[in-house]
């Protein structure tokens, strides 16, 4: 079944800068901000890349946090990409900038998961990049994000694509880490013979 992503979600568009100071206070709680470059092409968010910024006092963030099964999409640039809030990520005060637009999906109804893997998907990059607008610096305007139509299957079959999602991501971090242990038992042994260990 086809239908307009506005009628499974809410949207929220992410803080400028003007709404907290860069870099953590003691002083004040600190925060975890999520830039354009935290957003991964799997469709993960990059903690390494998360920015901790501090919570201006006179300033209300409660309905920015981010929760757990927000789908985060960076709506500026020529580099379309869209990432899960995970349980673990959730547990942290974890606020989205300004380039980013927040989805939050009705739960029992869309998993994010769904979302991120059409919006990353070449069908999906070719959908949001027919919708940006701007030469210099392309947007993708929250109108039209909203009216964009998705096939949606049923909860099951979501809860399907939710276990592959998260597998995915898993196996291409092991098989990433692993190739980097390779590179250096390698490198370490060949260094060895060099020397004539």
């Amino acid at each position: 079944m086809k239908t307009q992503i506005q009628n499974l979600c809410t949207f929220t568009a992410g803080l400028p800068n003007s709404k907290f100071d860069k870099g953590a206070s003691t002083e004040q709680a600190s925060t975890l901000l999520v830039t354009g470059s935290a957003i991964g092409a799997l469709g993960e968010v990059l903690t390494a890349e998360l920015q901790s910024v501090t919570e201006k006092p006179d300033q209300n963030y409660n309905k920015y946090y981010l929760k757990a099964g927000d789908v985060l999409i960076l709506s500026r640039g020529s580099s379309i990409r869209a990432a899960l809030v995970t349980d673990e990520l959730a547990s942290s005060r974890l606020l989205a900038n300004a380039t980013i637009t927040v989805i939050r999906p009705d739960s029992t109804r869309l998993l994010g998961e769904l979302l991120v893997t059409f919006f990353n998907s070449e069908l999906g990059q070719a959908t949001l990049t027919s919708l940006q607008q701007g030469a210099a610096i392309p947007s993708l305007p929250l109108k039209d994000l909203k009216q964009l139509e998705i096939s949606v299957p049923d909860l099951n079959t979501q809860e399907k694509i939710q276990q592959l999602f998260h597998a995915n991501i898993t196996a291409y971090q092991d098989t990433i880490a692993l190739a980097e242990q390779q590179k250096k038992t390698s490198t370490t042994v060949m260094l060895q013979m060099m020397q004539g260990a």
